[in-house]
């Protein structure tokens, strides 16, 4: 297709571009054959021409420079199978969706000689300065997500000079979606190993590495394998059809041969020792410490001390509030590392409980305020959580109104009782300290708090709840509050919403 273009020649638009494809001119060569035959001014062809030259001269050098500066963003599909040797399809893995405080655990790249992965605490420098030999990535939604993130981890690391998006391409052939209904409707099935793994999960393998699984470490990667093995076939099934799309006078089929896909890789892991595993993808081999692997991970250790400096250490009530009296409310009286858990119903039972401990703060995981202006729906607090990348439900969604409505009901009743009270969203502080969220898992979040330090009690011997659970992760931000490792996000008067500071 790049040899059929003439848009990144300077006077030629869609329009002569089209022209040119009518009278049958299926490449630059062509054009200079038939040069009288084209109805354009003898100034605009010569123009052409040398523009043809010089084109011809920088494909033959390889120089993709010369293109992406001179073809408009939107047409730099048409670069790909030139320069298919040069190409990398990009996918990587996270902790989570913020790229202020989670991680990548694993980028995997896709290329004709095969596929390459760098794990954290490993290789990522390595990846550094691999990516800069490539002259074009693929992603699937990476201008929103692979590359900011990558960008906010590594500052310094060089892209290659083109992106194709594909979640973006594919929309010209009339497919919309997410990656697996993309794989769906071209006819790409997946293992069903891993059918069913998706991004939130794939978080949920890592920890799961990290407590010393190396099956879920090998799931991981094939996941990732998968994931940038069908952004290749997306894309060479979609390119004849974007071909047709914009020039239905072209004869030219191109065929794109693709040599990874002729062998699936194998990929195994096992653990050598203690401290590290094994990993073989193909015929590279891979030896991932564990301890490496585990950098930065976040316990109570680090808050209790600061505590103790202060003096004894306090009671903090964690709520994790619901927006009816019908519905459980989860409670967690948090004392040093050990957390009594119960549910209560109306507000009477939720306060009367509360007020038994008199703790130094209550923590609730509800809106506490609402905008300033009547017009808007959402707080600055709420915003600028969205901004670092935490999904968070506005105050006044209409599904949201009744709880902001009781949290800012028991808030009043807790304060006239001189109780000191903050507002919390446990999904924020869990991304921050990296803690699996309960709707990816709930048995996740459990060993998560567990591994963050906190033993877990109830008292009547029932099955801990996954609200009880976000309860004390609301209790938790409490201790991280009357240590000053905190931010308090917003507007006071729309209340603030408190969120751990936490460095390692």
């Amino acid at each position: 297709m790049l040899q059929q273009t003439f848009r990144h020649i300077k006077g030629v638009g869609q329009k002569t571009e089209i022209l040119l494809w009518k009278l049958g001119i299926r490449n630059w060569e062509d054009f200079i054959r038939k040069l009288k035959q084209i109805p354009l001014t003898e100034k605009k062809k010569k123009l052409i021409v040398e523009s043809i030259k010089v084109s011809i001269k920088a494909l033959k050098k390889g120089n993709i420079k010369f293109f992406y500066n001179n073809l408009n963003k939107p047409d730099w599909w048409r670069l790909y199978p030139e320069f298919l040797s040069r190409t990398a399809f990009l996918d990587i893995e996270t902790t989570g969706l913020s790229p202020i405080y989670n991680d990548i655990t694993i980028i995997g790249i896709l290329d004709e000689s095969g596929y390459k992965v760098y794990f954290k605490g490993h290789n990522m420098k390595k990846f550094l300065k691999d990516i800069t030999k490539y002259s074009i990535i693929v992603t699937f939604n990476g201008s929103r997500f692979d590359l900011p993130f990558l960008k906010k981890k590594f500052p310094k690391v060089c892209f290659p000079p083109v992106h194709i998006d594909l979640k973006y391409l594919v929309r010209r052939v009339g497919l919309w979606g997410d990656l697996k209904k993309i794989e769906k409707e071209l006819g790409i099935r997946r293992p069903k190993v891993i059918s069913r793994i998706n991004g939130y999960y794939a978080t949920v393998l890592w920890n799961r590495f990290l407590r010393g699984d190396g099956k879920s470490l090998e799931l991981l990667i094939r996941y990732n394998y998968e994931d940038t093995f069908n952004l290749r076939l997306i894309l060479d099934k979609i390119y004849p059809q974007l071909v047709k799309h914009v020039n239905k006078y072209s004869r030219n089929e191109q065929k794109i041969s693709f040599n990874p896909r002729q062998k699936r890789v194998k990929i195994l892991v096992h653990r050598k020792n203690t401290h590290s595993f094994s990993v073989r993808i193909g015929k590279k081999q891979y030896r991932i410490n564990l301890q490496k692997a585990k950098t930065n991970i976040a316990t109570i250790n680090t808050v209790l001390r600061r505590l103790r400096k202060k003096g004894n250490l306090p009671i903090v009530i964690g709520v994790d509030l619901s927006a009816s009296a019908r519905r459980a409310s989860g409670l967690a009286v948090l004392k040093g590392k050990d957390a009594i858990v119960t549910t209560a119903k109306t507000d009477m039972e939720i306060i009367n409980y509360i007020l038994k401990y008199r703790p130094a703060v209550v923590s609730i995981d509800s809106p506490l305020g609402v905008p300033r202006r009547k017009s808007e729906i959402m707080r600055k607090c709420e915003k600028e959580l969205r901004k670092r990348g935490i999904p968070v439900f506005p105050c006044l969604l209409p599904s949201m109104k009744k709880l902001t409505k009781r949290g800012i009901r028991i808030k009043t009743s807790l304060m006239r009782k001189r109780l000191h009270v903050i507002e919390c969203y446990p999904g924020a502080a869990q991304d921050i300290l990296r803690i699996t969220r309960k709707k990816v898992s709930v048995t996740e979040l459990l060993e998560g708090l567990k591994n963050f330090g906190i033993h877990i009690r109830k008292n009547d011997g029932t099955k801990v709840t996954h609200h009880e659970l976000d309860a004390v992760t609301s209790a938790i931000v409490g201790y991280f509050y009357l240590t000053g490792m905190y931010e308090a996000l917003g507007d006071k008067k729309e209340s603030k919403i408190i969120i751990p500071r936490f460095s390692i």
